[in-house]
């Protein structure tokens, strides 16, 4: 076994909410690896462990033994305690309800143009073997928030809630006289809660939760990845062989294709 690794990152309080509709824009990224984090997301090329089964499948046909992967993802903005402690004060405001949405949109004025973030993963099972990977995780919640003024100040709220069961394959063309062309597909069943609206300053003095459980729309899917990954033959002699011990590979994955 090549791998047991358990990554816990910043562990942060979550309050959930209402609000008025809007469209998120932000790409959400349905599952992500320490060593992928660390590379700033280039990593299509380069998968070759079991997080190969939702980067680039194709990196499946490079893993040489077993590799287990048990995780416990925990990370945030630490400045989200702030902006939820600041809410929560300014809802608690005395007075009227006037009082309070005063007091709310001041809150909010204070952190206009700020992004805000958390992601909980529950514990999630990766096992990959040379060829193939299968993966659990019963829990993937992220949570995108930016303060902004559209009519009135406001937060845009963003919460996806992912179940996922994947498996993937992945394998090389043989006879490839340029190298080492491998392919590889990933099989996603999917469950997804999701909620993408702004909470404005009139809503969040009423109710300082932003999203509410039933509050998520949800739904299942099917989908998959198709992946390629090439590297190329360089020759020995000459000033190739200066690549011989960094050879380059070109990976291609596309994704959501069902």
């Amino acid at each position: 076994m090549k791998m047991l690794s358990l990554f816990v990152f910043t562990i942060l309080n979550v309050q959930f909410s209402y609000a008025a509709e809007s469209v998120g824009t932000a790409i959400h990224h349905h599952y992500q690896a320490p060593r992928a984090m660390g590379m700033g997301g280039a990593f299509v090329a380069v998968a070759n462990d079991y997080s190969a089964l939702f980067y680039n499948p194709a990196g499946l046909d490079r893993i040489d033994e077993n590799d287990l992967n048990l995780s416990l993802d925990l990370a945030g903005t630490p400045a989200i305690s702030d902006l939820l402690k600041d809410i929560d004060v300014a809802q608690n405001t005395p007075g009227s309800d006037s009082d309070k949405q005063s007091a709310m949109a001041a809150v909010l004025e204070s952190h206009y143009g700020e992004s805000f973030g958390v992601r909980v993963g529950a514990p999630q099972a990766i096992w990959a073997r040379p060829g193939w990977a299968i993966g659990i995780i019963p829990m993937d919640l992220t949570m995108d928030l930016s303060v902004h003024s559209s009519v009135g100040p406001a937060v845009q709220t963003t919460v996806y809630a992912d179940t996922t069961v994947a498996y993937g394959y992945g394998s090389h063309i043989k006879g490839f006289d340029y190298g080492v062309l491998s392919w590889g597909i990933t099989g996603k069943a999917v469950h997804r809660g999701f909620f993408s609206q702004n909470v404005n300053f009139i809503e969040l003095a009423a109710d300082p939760n932003l999203v509410n459980e039933d509050d998520l729309s949800d739904g299942y899917t099917v989908d998959a990845d198709i992946g390629f990954l090439w590297t190329p033959w360089i020759p020995e002699e000459g000033i190739f062989s200066l690549l011989d011990y960094a050879r380059p590979s070109f990976g291609l994955v596309i994704r959501n294709v069902a």
